[in-house]
């Protein structure tokens, strides 16, 4: 959903008709409050990756071991709380 069709499905929802310039003033405005806190938490995610090694298995030949990113690490780096 883009801010202007949630902008819009808001003002259909309660009745409103407001100026288009106000409309656009207030999806611009969403739209850079949108952008704060994706690069924040692309930032944070990036900060500390948190890499796991896996250490190599015995049934198979990996001598150096595999290594993956921690999805959950990457998901909680940046807490919804920052969000206001």
């Amino acid at each position: 959903m883009t801010a202007e069709e949630l902008i819009q499905e808001t003002l259909d929802k309660l009745g409103l008709d407001i100026d288009k310039d106000l409309k656009t003033c207030i999806i611009e405005d969403m739209q850079e409050f949108a952008k704060f806190h994706i690069e924040a938490a692309l930032k944070a995610a990036s900060e500390d990756p948190k890499i796991i090694i896996v250490t190599p298995r015995k049934d198979k030949y990996e001598p150096w071991g595999i290594s993956e990113v921690n999805k959950d690490a990457i998901l909680n780096a940046y807490p919804l709380d920052n969000i206001k």
